[in-house]
């Protein structure tokens, strides 16, 4: 009763609500209840006793409308949708069966009505009646069949099939509405529904959602729910105006991803519904993804207007990657803060030109940016060298303010006392500029809003030395940050009020947007015009040579002129371009035999200057690896990073040669006439011709650079690949032939593809082994994408790796401006980078700490280690040692990576020699007075005997390794080739490589052992170091003639009769 008047109160005593289906339930249901309990003792005839019927039970019907009021409050709106199907579902079930069976114990408890009986006659089935019959053949068609209770009476009969058909009514009806429901949340029609209201959650959307790579996508959502975060992993809603497709449900349906509440949802980022479908109000930040196989140009647009559709309404937090750093203007300009946009190339590019300079850098920085590796707690004895690659690959980066009490330091102090007290490593802080710097140095005095970033095993060891925990230091960064904008924009007004026409200060600030990252119009109608007229230019000299060497495949010409004498080159352009076509003679054919190995193709692009450079070697060449075109932007900043003026000379003096499919437009080639000794060859990747002609074999870096991919085709990941993995897969099969082995640094696509790669065919120590034991060998490391031999030596880098590195901002804000810094080119020589420097007598035999402790003292801060090969360990190339243990030693052969300036690295020798290579030219002359020496020498040699009485007729002064094997200073090559540290446990010096057809296989140069094989780590074993002292030595040539190959691909015949 106090519930009726509850419900008339709620309408207001409105008559007709007298009426309503809930107010007749009552009223049948209460009243008769209340008077069989006997609420009127006077009622006399009325109600002379209790009685037994009752309908209470058609109550249950108000729980059902109960129900749907609630889902009608906001009570239930976090709920997700399909939840709600279900209860609800099961609440109708119930009210079902309890309707269903009070209706049938009253109307088989009261019996059959006055006349209403059913006549009943014997038959062979029993006692049957016409209705009895019916009832039979409904029950039968409807397959529910008798049980072990059946009606008796007439109107429970009829019931029944009212309830048999009622039953399979409401199965039918519900089945469908759930399964309705489940579509249209598995196509991302329905509305995302978090698994716990009060949290937030992460909205994706853009072109990487819409129609990227789906590989892309899962390293980016990898990297964000890894579940070594714990409870901070947030739920994600990825937003894109179409259906998922089926390679998108097969990543939902991941367990990670389940795990994770990992929504679809079919909408438009400009629709508010589709936003509110997502509960924008209730995101705490959104991503807005590139699709990397997109047009650079054309994908930042449609991204812009996708970010600024969102933050225009709701001003929501977000992250925009953009695909080229130039397009970030135009951002701003929609109304998108510069904050919030990001460069992919800026990280990209600047990490794989760093990588050239400073082997393992990409390696260190993508470990320091994902979450750790799951899933490797026991390591096998071929796979020991995981231990400290796994401990490095654990550290992370944390943003932090510092105590009170470090504030009046310097950066070093800090630095230093930091690290001594709880073994974190300070590397960053904030400037007054809200720059984050890389190592300021001794001059930055720390001030109280100083915010530090730093490199730590986990948050708790921040504990003993951070002022705030969690994010509150998040509040001081961008506090910094938003006050040098101010300054800025406080600037820039000042500007704008003295000019006549402000709106051109704008104008002026978008002058240099084509320019500055190296996409010189490569999409005009110029450069259209320009291939044109190359290719017309190809067909020519094609039909011309043929006609001249009797049919054979010519090598096109369209180069670029030769580098004068003194090595700089001249500036280039179009109309000496032609010029040079009329000059250059045809390459001739090859004599028969070779034609097998160096396949004839369409055009090879040579300029004569390249023949200088691959006769010298040593150069870094660059790989496109891609037939649109798309590369130009890419390859001119790795060029104009490789050529950074504050940079040193030795450094910026390497020549540079350019690889490409794709005919050059004469703006890239006056870009590249700015910078000394930098060719560009046009020519096919994928031939070996190319490849010759570009002097891999002779260069000392190689950068393989991947397109978008999209010549892929189809579906299969291991296609996005393809070029690259061809190109490793020529590599491999002719380092035997070269003199030595460059190191190559390849870019994939897709990190599962670098399963497809050998761990060590490329190393040192493969080189000699047999088939059958590079078959036999198949490491537990090799089957990760992380763990992979390659890459934990820098000679990978995963492009959908860096999308990755934008969710690391989620958990650390600014974590992609710190990552920058570490890779990007130096801007003065004071600006600190990240240097590999060999390991000397200061450094070998000392811990990690003492060596911390000892270098951030001169302002110089070790971040890792490079370690040596090491065989017995199994990696057979070097490894990354991020942040290393504090006990780690520094072995002989190891590096060590520092940040320190440019400065810093002149002004300490005693560290950085060996770092800087021997500009070629200042030792062209002491290499044509030595090579008639060797030549002497090598007439002493053949075939008498005579080799002892060689070795004491060549005196040679060597300094550097005394005779008791001892470490001097650094000395001097008899060729004038650079020094590097050899890569035995012996303390010394040898000769990094000797690209000289004069000099014999098997030479040993300075600061070598009696054994010829200087990285042989079988042959140091069995070596006894008191059985000679270290002298130079000149062995017998090796057979068959193979005096231009170097010693260490000899075969082991040729290695056991010589050594």
């Amino acid at each position: 009763m106090f519930a009726h008047l509850l419900d008339a109160a709620r309408y207001q005593f409105d008559p007709m609500h007298t009426f309503s289906s809930r107010s007749l339930i009552d009223v049948f249901t209460v009243v008769p209840l209340f008077l069989q309990e006997g609420g009127f003792s006077y009622c006399g005839d009325l109600c002379p006793r209790p009685s037994w019927v009752t309908f209470s039970y058609i109550r249950a019907v108000r729980v059902l409308f109960t129900w749907r009021e609630i889902e009608n409050s906001s009570i239930m709106s976090e709920m997700e949708e399909f939840t709600r199907a279900m209860i609800r579902s099961l609440i109708k079930f119930i009210v079902i069966v309890i309707f269903f069976a009070g209706t049938m114990f009253v109307f088989e408890t009261l019996g059959d009505l006055p006349g209403g009986s059913d006549k009943e006659l014997s038959t062979g089935m029993g006692s049957t009646s016409f209705m009895t019959m019916c009832y039979y053949t409904f029950v039968t068609i409807s397959t529910v069949g008798y049980g072990d209770y059946a009606p008796s009476t007439v109107l429970g009969r009829l019931f029944v099939i009212a309830v048999i058909l009622g039953g399979v009514l409401f199965f039918s009806i519900e089945t469908g509405t759930i399964m309705a429901i489940a579509k249209l949340s598995a196509t991302g029609k329905g509305k995302f529904t978090p698994r716990n209201p009060k949290a937030k959650h992460v909205l994706v959307i853009g072109g990487g959602v819409v129609s990227g790579s789906i590989s892309v996508l899962e390293s980016f959502l990898l990297s964000l729910v890894s579940s070594s975060h714990g409870d901070k992993v947030p739920e994600v809603v990825l937003m894109a105006p179409k259906g998922p497709e089926e390679e998108m449900v097969a990543l939902l349906n991941t367990r990670w991803a389940t795990r994770a509440n990992i929504k679809y949802l079919w909408g438009s980022p400009a629709s508010v519904a589709d936003l509110e479908r997502a509960r924008i109000s209730n995101v705490e930040i959104c991503f807005v993804l590139a699709d990397l196989n997109n047009h650079p140009m054309r994908e930042d647009l449609q991204n812009i207007v996708r970010a600024a559709a969102v933050y225009r309404i709701y001003k929501t937090p977000m992250l925009v990657m953009m695909m080229e750093a130039k397009h970030i203007k135009y951002a701003v300009q929609a109304g998108i803060p510069e904050s919030m946009c990001c460069g992919l190339d800026d990280l990209e590019i600047s990490t794989i030109a760093s990588s050239c300079q400073c082997v393992g850098l990409s390696t260190m920085i993508i470990n320091l940016a994902l979450p750790d590796i799951e899933g490797l707690d026991e390591y096998e004895p071929q796979d020991a060298w995981l231990e400290e690659y796994m401990d490095g690959a654990s550290k992370e980066l944390y943003g932090l303010q510092l105590r009170e009490s470090y504030t009046g330091k310097d950066f070093c102090q800090t630095a230093r006392e930091v690290y001594e007290d709880c073994g974190v490593m300070l590397i960053a802080a904030q400037d007054r500029d809200g720059q984050v710097v890389m190592n300021p140095g001794s001059r930055f005095i720390v001030q109280d809003s100083t915010v530090f970033f730093c490199i730590a095993n986990d948050e708790d060891s921040l504990e003993s030395i951070r002022r705030h925990e969690g994010r509150d230091w998040l509040i001081a960064y961008e506090n910094n940050r938003n006050a040098a904008i101010e300054q800025v924009q406080t600037e820039r007004r000042r500007i704008a009020a003295t000019m006549s026409r402000p709106a051109l200060l704008a104008l002026s600030e978008l002058n240099d947007v084509g320019n500055e990252m190296g996409n010189f119009g490569a999409d005009g109608e110029e450069d259209d015009r320009k291939t044109a007229y190359i290719s017309r230019t190809r067909s020519v000299a094609k039909s011309t040579a043929t006609s001249k060497r009797g049919g054979a495949m010519p090598v096109g010409v369209v180069g670029r002129a030769g580098i004068p004498r003194g090595g700089a080159m001249g500036r280039l352009g179009y109309p000496r371009i032609k010029k040079e076509e009329k000059k250059q003679k045809p390459v001739q054919p090859l004599p028969s035999g070779s034609d097998a190995l160096f396949e004839e193709e369409e055009f090879v692009s040579l300029p004569q200057c390249q023949e200088e450079i691959v006769k010298r070697g040593n150069h870094i060449v660059i790989i496109g690896l891609d037939n649109t075109g798309s590369l130009f932007p890419q390859i001119t900043s790795t060029v104009r990073q490789l050529r950074t003026q504050v940079l040193p000379t030795p450094m910026t003096s390497i020549p540079i040669t350019i690889l490409y499919e794709r005919p050059v437009s004469s703006k890239i080639l006056e870009f590249l006439a700015e910078h000394t000794n930098v060719v560009y060859i046009q020519g096919s990747p994928l031939k070996l011709r190319s490849l010759i002609r570009a002097g891999v074999d002779r260069c000392a870096k190689l950068l393989v650079i991947s397109g978008s991919g999209a010549s892929g085709g189809g579906a299969e990941t291991i296609m996005m690949d393809q070029d690259a993995i061809l190109l490793q897969s020529i590599f491999e099969s002719q380092c035997a032939l070269w003199s030595h082995m460059p190191t190559v640094i390849c870019e994939l696509q897709v990190p599962a593809n670098i399963k497809q790669l050998s761990e060590d065919v490329l190393s040192k120590t493969s080189a000699s082994a047999s088939i059958e034991e590079l078959n036999v060998k198949t490491t537990f490391s090799s089957k990760g994408t992380r763990t992979h031999l390659r890459y934990a030596s820098g000679l990978i880098v995963h492009r959908a790796e860096f999308s990755s590195l934008f969710a690391a901002a989620y958990y650390t804000p600014g974590v992609l401006d710190l990552l920058k810094s570490m890779c990007k080119a130096p801007q003065s020589p004071f600006s600190s980078i990240v240097w590999k420097i060999p390991a000397n007598k200061e450094i070998i035999g000392k811990t990690f700490a003492q060596v911390f402790s000892e270098m951030i003292k001169i302002d110089a801060i070790p971040i890792g280690i490079y370690r040596r090969i090491n065989p017995k360990k199994g990696n057979t190339l070097p490894i990354v040692y991020t942040c290393p243990d504090p006990s780690a030693i520094v072995d002989c052969g190891d590096c060590v990576y520092i940040m320190a300036s440019i400065d810093w690295c002149k002004s300490h020798a005693m560290y950085t020699e060996g770092i800087f290579d021997t500009p070629r030219e200042e030792v062209e002359r002491e290499e044509i007075l030595f090579i008639p020496r060797l030549s002497q020498i090598h007439e002493a040699n053949d075939g008498e005997g005579r080799d002892e009485q060689a070795l004491n007729q060549l005196s040679i002064q060597l300094q550097g390794m005394g005779e008791d094997g001892t470490l001097r200073e650094h000395g001097k090559c008899p060729l004038g080739h650079r020094l590097k540290p050899i890569c035995t446990p012996d303390e010394g010096w040898a000769c990094d490589e000797c690209s000289l057809d004069s000099v014999p296989a098997g030479t040993s140069m300075y600061g070598c052992k009696k054994c010829r094989w200087v990285c042989c780590m079988e042959c140091y074993d069995t070596h006894d170091v008191s059985e000679s002292p270290y002298e130079p030595s000149i062995p017998t040539l090796p057979r068959n003639d193979m005096s231009r190959r170097n010693a260490k691909y000899l075969s082991d015949d040729d290695r056991n009769s010589d050594t």
